[in-house]
């Protein structure tokens, strides 16, 4: 007899819209079709949909049938229910794996109860040394995990570089409504980035640029309004504010830059699609970053601008390969 597939529940979002963890899932997802000794399947208990090869589902019938049978549970989520997922997983005898995709929340009782439940911990970025306690169980794997699917960039895209512009990239993810601050400012930079424009533009002319920001959510949309439009208006930038879902990776071969100003981090997925992609990104030193990035220091706008300058007055593409850690994960899953 053929030997059984080993069944695992992920816990986390999917997109859209595109976030961080919902494209590792969503990756995640797609590597297991090359797997067939594992049967993957994804709860999103935002959606309440349950995700697998076949489609999804939000009979809640299948979802618990499909909980009681799996094998291992995967969490990703950040919330403090991950705790009561880990409990009611280990009452019914699972391997737990719960993953931490920042380092933000560490004194959280909800996450330090959660790791102590699961049976293995996965980190996307080298053990920092409060977690000393859980060394024996932490797995260090990157979240990057390459899409099996290219896709096209977006019509408005296309229609915006038509004339050529120099493109600068960056992007957030805020939950809706509900923006994430680190001692009041905006943890993807957003503000850092306008602000240092803001004092290039009397430097060099920024009229060839187009600089986009991307916030899936739209959740400070309104709150960089004014700032947005003074910074056109004062270096003749062009700048889109795009406040919905898009694929960030079909659009970074078009781009001279690729910003990632943030003022904590996990293993930023586009920063490493940027990298694959040839694109020189620059990004804050508030996380472990992978080869090929030019970091800045976090909070430092000097640093920041000195590196911005150098890649438009001598830009470059070179390609920094990737590893695709999905099979660390399939590693792991088949040790449990």
């Amino acid at each position: 007899m053929p030997e059984a597939r080993k069944r695992i529940l992920l816990i986390g979002p999917m997109p859209d819209p595109p976030g961080g963890v919902s494209m590792h899932l969503y990756r995640l997802l797609q590597a297991a079709e090359s797997h067939p000794e594992f049967s993957l399947s994804v709860l999103d208990l935002r959606k309440r949909k349950l995700f697998d090869s076949h489609g999804s589902s939000g009979n809640w019938i299948f979802i618990v049938w499909t909980f009681l049978r799996a094998h291992i549970i995967h969490i990703h989520i950040s919330k403090s229910l991950k705790v009561w997922v880990a409990k009611w997983s280990k009452m019914l005898g699972k391997k737990i794996v719960y993953t931490q995709h920042n380092f933000r929340d560490l004194d959280d009782s909800s996450t330090r109860k959660t790791m102590q439940i699961a049976h293995r911990i996965v980190l996307v970025q080298p053990t920092p040394s409060a977690l000393n306690e859980f060394e024996n169980k932490i797995s260090v794997i990157p979240a990057y995990i390459p899409s099996t699917k290219i896709m096209r960039a977006p019509d408005w895209f296309i229609n915006e570089i038509k004339n050529q512009p120099q493109v600068v990239l960056t992007l957030a993810y805020h939950e809706p409504g509900k923006a994430t601050r680190i001692d009041g400012k905006d943890l993807y930079g957003f503000d850092t980035i306008l602000n240092v424009f803001e004092r290039m533009s009397g430097d060099i002319s920024l009229k060839e640029f187009l600089l986009v920001l991307i916030d899936p959510n739209g959740t400070l949309e309104k709150e960089y309004e004014a700032s947005v439009r003074k910074l056109q208006s004062q270096s003749g930038m062009r700048i889109l504010y795009v406040p919905n879902a898009v694929d960030v990776s079909s659009m970074l071969s078009s781009c001279k830059l690729f910003l990632r100003c943030t003022l904590a981090d996990g293993d930023s997925l586009s920063l490493r699609e940027a990298l694959a992609a040839g694109i020189p990104a620059i990004a804050s030193d508030c996380a472990n970053r992978p080869s090929g990035t030019i970091v800045y220091k976090t909070g430092n706008d000097e640093d920041l601008r000195d590196k911005i300058m150098a890649v438009l007055t001598h830009p470059y593409r070179i390609t920094f390969q990737q590893t695709d850690f999905s099979q660390n994960l399939f590693a792991l899953y088949s040790s449990l």
